[in-house]
């Protein structure tokens, strides 16, 4: 007997529920001048994937619901591979049909442009890999509307499959790919997880690079993960600054290490830059060591993906090096503009104390 995977028992419901169910008339809301195969598409839910590893973290994404296409007449390369299973399971909701379509799934959706833009951001601010989440989407089907479909459907979304779903997954945390997303979620009530809202707006500004900087951070914070710090303590002992009166201009040799006993860890910096002003993440730019190696060939485009590239690396932050400098010399940083000093005076002393390795 096929073993029952998380997820199948709230997809089953829908799949016998129907389409009609969620928008009072199956037809209602459809995407139009499709042809016949991509018609019989859009009345097939999609129900995501959950990784094989989920049980250890708890991690949901929840996107709005499935994307349309630009095609009109032919599945697109991706959904001629990954439909069929979902079509079958939506025939015949059996658990073999299921895991079969969640594998299809799984193996298309990194492919796509929400995953490239954001899924990957989120997956590598928390350092998990793709088999230790679940990802779906609050609405199970395509709408003519995209994303601006009815309150009345979200509400039957959130009731018909947000809540079943997120009852049988217990997930610790949920993130919300948009407002959308988190505007169904809190539909749900808040005791049964953690919810964190993505800015998934399409152009990267600063107030939105803080958005999913603080976002980031909570996920980091809500996931109880603290590698970095641990790894820091675990190396050599800090050299301590030399004492200084105050008539003493303050200079800072390169064998000095840090200032910091223990060291700041990038979480520090993290949970730090998250309520730092919207222009932090340009001003990061000229705190980093602009490494010659990838993926920093020109100064990266901000402390987001620095803290992304860190929490990615297999032999971690190693102390004194590179990227532990940058992390120390860009919490001086904040630490001095939040005493009051000016962006020139702060980045100048940041400098100062944490010289390039």
């Amino acid at each position: 007997m096929p073993t029952i995977l998380l997820g199948y028992e709230s997809a089953k419901r829908v799949v016998l529920a129907g389409r009609t169910a969620f928008f009072g008339d199956a037809n209602r809301d459809l995407p139009k001048h499709r042809s016949l195969i991509l018609a019989a598409d859009d009345q097939t839910p999609q129900f995501g994937f959950v990784g094989l590893k989920y049980p250890k973290t708890r991690v949901l994404l929840m996107g709005i619901n499935p994307g349309n296409g630009k095609e009109k007449l032919e599945r697109s390369p991706t959904d001629s591979r990954m439909m069929p299973a979902l079509v079958d399971f939506a025939k015949s909701p059996t658990p073999a049909h299921f895991a079969r379509a969640q594998e299809a799934y799984k193996a298309e959706c990194r492919t796509w442009h929400i995953w490239k833009r954001h899924c990957n951001e989120i997956v590598g601010a928390g350092g998990l890999l793709i088999e230790e989440i679940a990802y779906s989407n609050c609405l199970p089907w395509r709408t003519g509307t995209n994303s601006a479909f009815d309150y009345s459907v979200a509400k039957r979304a959130a009731a018909l499959y947000v809540l079943p779903l997120i009852e049988e997954l217990q997930p610790i945390v949920v993130v919300a790919l948009g407002k959308r997303a988190g505007e169904i979620l809190r539909m749900i009530p808040k005791t049964h997880f953690n919810l964190v809202i993505w800015n998934r707006a399409q152009a990267a500004t600063p107030s939105v690079m803080k958005a999913r900087a603080k976002a980031a951070a909570e996920l980091f914070q809500l996931l109880g993960r603290r590698r970095e710090s641990t790894q820091i303590l675990q190396c050599s002992t800090a050299v301590q600054a030399p004492e200084l009166t105050s008539t003493q201009t303050f200079t800072r040799s390169r064998e000095v290490t840090a200032m910091y006993d223990p060291p700041k860890s990038l979480d520090d910096l993290t949970l730090m830059a998250a309520k730092a002003a919207d222009d932090f993440e340009v001003q990061f730019n000229d705190l980093h060591h602009f490494s010659k190696r990838p993926p920093f060939r020109t100064p990266p485009s901000g402390f987001l993906r620095f803290a992304i590239y860190c929490r990615g690396l297999s032999s971690g932050i190693r102390r004194g090096k590179q990227n532990e400098r940058t992390i120390q010399r860009a919490y001086r940083f904040l630490e001095l503009r939040n005493s009051g000093a000016s962006i020139e005076a702060s980045r100048t002393q940041a400098w100062r104390e944490f010289q390039q390795a």
